[in-house]
């Protein structure tokens, strides 16, 4: 999760689809060349290609999308796709989880707040948040979060029991997290005209 983060209010008049925020899309990893020694094969249904998934069953939902780069970042491993519906950063343990995901499409400008005309509406945004939470994770709540002394836009808390099964608080103190494990969240960074330019979703 970003740094220098801190809760606020968030008004549910924004637009923002609060309720029912879980489900699913993809990525990459075992054909790739990536191996995680003893990772088990054997994956939930509910995290399949989505927050606290295997690379394995990231790899089988982006079949056919290469990455774009495969480089460690503070143990690490960090991995990037262009593919529907933009470009996919994925954050994974040393254990061969994916611990947190970035969501954008292609912009022109690398400041988050500038407005482009591609940018997703907070309900168009919230619809691609579910396609990367485990499909049984629970809405929890929402608060604004403020990234330096800017109020940056809604985050989603949620709570998923499949999630809590397969990372431990270790895993959560290892990746920043604050838990307690099964906690993920989905971060809205919006522009000045209200749009979506990129979205943050994992452990919490």
């Amino acid at each position: 999760m970003p740094e220098a983060m801190r809760p606020g209010r968030w008004s549910r008049r924004d637009g923002l689809v609060t309720a029912g925020i879980v489900a699913g899309s993809g990525i990459a990893g075992i054909g790739l060349g990536i191996a995680v020694e003893g990772m088990p094969f054997a994956e939930p249904a509910t995290l399949s290609g989505r927050i606290g998934g295997l690379l394995a069953t990231w790899e089988q939902r982006a079949s056919g999308h290469a990455p774009l780069q495969a480089t460690g970042d503070r143990g690490e491993l960090r991995l990037a796709w262009t593919m529907p519906p933009g470009r996919i950063v994925a954050d994974v343990l040393p254990g061969g989880r994916v611990r947190q995901v970035s969501v954008g499409r292609e912009r022109q400008s690398s400041n988050a707040v500038d407005v482009e005309p591609d940018d997703w509406t907070i309900a168009e945004a919230g619809t691609v948040a579910r396609s990367w939470l485990p499909t049984d994770a629970v809405f929890q709540g929402v608060e604004a979060f403020v990234v330096g002394d800017r109020e940056a836009g809604p985050r989603e808390r949620f709570d998923s029991v499949s999630l809590a099964r397969v990372l431990s608080a270790a895993d959560y103190r290892s990746s920043r997290a604050e838990g307690p494990p099964g906690a993920c969240l989905a971060q809205y960074y919006v522009t000045n005209a209200g749009a979506v330019a990129f979205i943050l979703i994992g452990l919490a």
